[in-house]
């Protein structure tokens, strides 16, 4: 890399730019990456090094949920390298994850047309079979073999398609509650063959079997392999351990492999941020709708459902409505959940509840929270059990409201605990309204397990990410901030009295912060008051 940056410095050129990027590129650092594809193709490289440029610097905007900006680049490849290999088959991994079958199937015939490859053969071949055509991958195995008989991918065509039957008849077997022996043989005969789809039905087994430990283990390699739903549902369990930093890790995994799930979720995410006054909130607009747009892209309706908050939360309530409707008629429970609370201030208190009963009915966790929080009202013991089970379920299904509904519940119970384990999942997740939910709680005198300066850090997280109340929280708590001795305390108040302007009652504070060893009181002294 420091060997490149010093040819760069020499005398830029487009082939010393485009091998930068690509190294960064490897390394994770896509930014810097894309300033080195750009640099390369300000300096009007030849068309073939051009297109080369393109093809990486699309791949890398795949990795990157750019659904858009990949496939721009492929196509700009394409025209001016038409016989390069290389953006057909980028293009068709796409059409793969997609599950844009035929698509990707064309993608790699016209890769094939231009260099008869035996990994292109197997790769077509393991479409065809994800297709359930198995001759057809046959086929494409015979080619491959014969080109290259030791080619990694043409010998997992091969292992994948001696058990692909048996991985069928299995995972029937598996939905049907038959966890006997030869169901479970079958699919640890389709995982030892590289089949992450068997991976994922011998953990689900082995989790209904009581065998959580390994049925864990089984579930992290399917996730490994590329399995989208192991991705996901692995991330939650990292959650629910208390696993942060490698929960992050796997969203991000089952969004570059394509779960659905994972893509809304980090569109949620970005749109959490999008508050009045909150720091870069156009950005965060424009990241959450490149989410929802590739979700949308890939047949998913709550991808438009989502698009529909966007344009709620812009004001344009019509084509927010619009947006709901549409995503309704293509099966999205979200949708319906949406267009109820956009309804109810318009007094059609009907359609108002045959939208929530249709949204429950598909799934929608929003929906079955807003009855849970409904039913955990009521005197009826019963019924506030029915209704914590009804959060519980939306909690599981990864529902934020869920969360901070059910943890509302049990501090009402006096099960602080595990009120505070709910919301510091949602806080640790990024989530602002877990964040000052669970800072507020903490920084409650009157609990046991009160803990003022961890408190008063998460009001002030989620009061520097955008939300609209937390400042105000904070500044009720200037008074016990300002007398406790601990220097998260200190930095909290600094921090709130130097947004406030307040600046020679916020450098004390800074100072002590700074001086219990708060990096970031250090830093913002040595930037604002030097």
């Amino acid at each position: 890399m420091r060997l490149i940056e010093r040819e760069i410095d020499k005398g830029p050129a487009a082939q010393l730019s485009f091998m930068q990027g690509n190294a960064l590129f490897l390394m994770n650092r896509w930014p810097e990456a894309e300033a080195a594809f750009a640099r390369a193709l300000a300096l009007s490289p030849q068309p073939t090094l051009a297109a080369w440029i393109h093809a990486n610097r699309g791949y890398m905007r795949g990795k990157q949920a750019d659904l858009e900006g990949e496939l721009r680049d492929y196509r700009r490849s394409l025209e001016l390298q038409p016989k390069q290999a290389l953006a057909y088959c980028y293009r068709a991994r796409t059409h793969y994850v997609s599950r844009r079958f035929e698509e990707a199937v064309a993608d790699y015939g016209r890769a094939l047309e231009h260099s008869p490859r035996a990994r292109i053969h197997a790769n077509r071949g393991l479409v065809y079979l994800e297709m359930r055509r198995p001759e057809e991958a046959r086929a494409e195995l015979a080619r491959a073999l014969e080109l290259d008989p030791a080619d990694r991918q043409a010998k997992r065509l091969k292992r994948a398609l001696a058990v692909v039957e048996r991985l069928d008849w299995a995972v029937e077997r598996v939905a049907k509650r038959d966890f006997g022996p030869q169901v479970e043989a079958a699919l640890r005969e389709a995982f030892a063959a590289g089949l992450a789809e068997g991976g994922y039905r011998l953990a689900v087994l082995l989790s209904l079997s009581d065998r959580r430990a390994e049925g864990e283990r089984v579930l992290a390699e399917a996730a490994r392999m590329g399995h989208r739903t192991a991705a996901y549902e692995l991330y939650h369990e990292r959650l629910r351990q208390g696993r942060y930093e490698e929960a992050r890790g796997l969203l991000k995994r089952a969004v570059e492999v394509g779960s659905y799930a994972a893509m809304v979720r980090r569109g949620r995410m970005h749109l959490d941020r999008v508050r009045p006054g909150a720091p870069h909130a156009t950005e965060q607009r424009e990241l959450a709708l490149r989410y929802f747009r590739l979700v949308q892209a890939r047949g998913q309706p709550d991808g438009l459902a989502w698009i529909g908050a966007v344009h709620e939360l812009d004001g344009d309530l019509e084509q927010a409505e619009r947006c709901y409707r549409q995503a309704i008629e293509e099966g999205s429970g979200r949708a319906c959940t949406q267009l109820a609370a956009l309804l109810r201030g318009k007094g059609a208190p009907q359609e108002v509840r045959q939208l929530l009963q249709l949204a429950r009915k598909r799934g929608d966790a929003r929906a079955l929270a807003i009855q849970g929080r409904t039913l955990v009202r009521q005197e009826d013991p019963q019924q506030r059990q029915l209704g914590a089970k009804q959060l519980r379920n939306a909690c599981f299904l990864g529902g934020v409201m869920a969360h901070l509904r059910l943890a509302e519940h049990l501090g009402h119970q006096g099960r602080f605990k595990e009120a505070i384990e709910l919301l510091e999942r949602l806080a640790e997740e990024g989530w602002l309204d877990g964040m000052l939910a669970l800072g507020a709680m903490l920084c409650n005198d009157e609990l046991a397990l009160r803990d003022l300066p961890r408190g008063s850090e998460w009001v002030r997280r989620a009061a520097e990410l955008g939300h609209p109340l937390a400042k105000e929280v904070l500044a009720d708590l200037l008074p016990r901030l300002r007398k406790s001795q601990d220097p998260r305390a200190a930095w909290a108040a600094g921090w709130s009295l130097n947004e406030a302007g307040a600046r020679s009652a916020a450098k004390p504070l800074l100072e002590r912060a700074a001086a219990g060893g708060v990096q970031a009181a250090k830093r913002l002294l040595e930037e604002a008051y030097r």
